[in-house]
């Protein structure tokens, strides 16, 4: 069925009545447009379409043309601009080859508030899991099986552009995390982001932070592509490893004389590249020795920072001597 939205027409809806003088301030030009929305594959979008009015428009009708492969019709609602008592027919009986009807008007006298953006109807479709992105999906206003006008409160057609939209279908992009391994020094550590297709921004957090970490532990990463043609993420774990020091151990009370009791090794930091202390200190293995003899000493050397470095265990450190006693 095709619907002419004539004079007479409003008349018999009861649609028309005494016109609305213009304002006095210049306005836009009067346009019924599609505004243009994004959407992924398989999920739903929302495209409103929104008259910009001068003041005396009462009544709009259009089809809408889109293809049927790529978007599925689900439904359609009233758009903010209509007022309680206000008239809504959408023919749908042609929706599965990708037409829509619309006929829509205000109560009687009134008329849509002079300016831009003011939403006539909503119209809700399923996007295509099938449809591969980025690609941008028309939706036109057509004649059938509505012909376009938009009419006054005195039911004069007016002049009016009809401007087109589409969908803008996002594309899905793979996301791969790399330096997930880094080892502390005292620096912000950022795991980085390879997408495909190439070159894409892509926006990092750490639980939940964007900002960095530096010391050593485990970090939440998500990975989020940020690209109006293109959607992704990746979810991984940044472990920032601790540092491993260096430093130099000496035994600095050796030699010492026999005495038959139990004598052991102090070590002393000669260098190292971070503060610290020395620790389980071992002359020949054990904690004393008594008899005479030279014996290895070891000891470990534990950082002041033990959350970013690493403790240096059984560093050599010199011989401990005990020599004979002259009796």
């Amino acid at each position: 069925m095709k619907w002419n939205l004539t004079k007479s027409l409003v008349t018999s809806l009861a649609l028309a009545s005494l016109a609305f003088g213009l304002p006095g301030a210049a306005l836009a030009q009067r346009a019924v447009r599609v505004v243009n929305v994004s959407g992924v594959p398989g999920g739903q979008v929302n495209v409103a379409v929104e008259l910009d009015a001068q003041g005396n428009e009462n009544t709009a009708a259009f089809s809408l043309g889109f293809d049927p492969s790529k978007l599925v019709y689900v439904s359609s609602t009233t758009g903010a601009a209509l007022v309680s008592g206000s008239s809504f027919l959408v023919n749908d009986s042609s929706a599965a080859t990708g037409v829509l009807g619309v006929l829509l008007g205000l109560p009687v006298n009134q008329a849509f508030a002079a300016g831009p953006n003011r939403q006539l109807a909503v119209f809700t479709f399923l996007v295509n899991g099938a449809v591969v992105g980025p690609a941008d999906v028309a939706i036109n206003f057509t004649d059938t099986p509505v012909s376009r006008e938009v009419v006054s409160v005195g039911a004069d057609v007016l002049s009016a552009a009809f401007v087109n939209g589409n969908v803008k279908v996002i594309g899905t992009a793979t996301v791969t995390l790399g330096n997930l391994s880094p080892t502390y020094d005292g620096t912000a550590k950022s795991a980085t982001a390879t997408t495909v297709p190439g070159g894409l921004a892509v926006t990092f957090t750490y639980d939940g932070n964007p900002a960095a970490p530096v010391n050593a532990g485990s970090y939440a990463v998500v990975a989020t592509v940020n690209d109006p043609n293109y959607q992704g993420s990746a979810n991984g774990t940044l472990a920032i490893g601790k540092a491993t020091p260096t430093a130099t151990l000496a035994v600095n009370n050796s030699p010492v004389t026999y005495d038959a009791t139990a004598k052991s090794a102090t070590v002393v930091i000669s260098a190292s590249s971070v503060s610290g202390a020395v620790a389980n200190i071992l002359t020949g293995g054990t904690a004393t020795k008594t008899n005479v003899g030279t014996y290895a000493v070891t000891a470990d050397f534990v950082p002041t920072d033990t959350a970013n470095y690493n403790s240096l265990l059984a560093q050599a450190a010199g011989n401990f001597v005990i020599s004979k006693a002259t009796p």
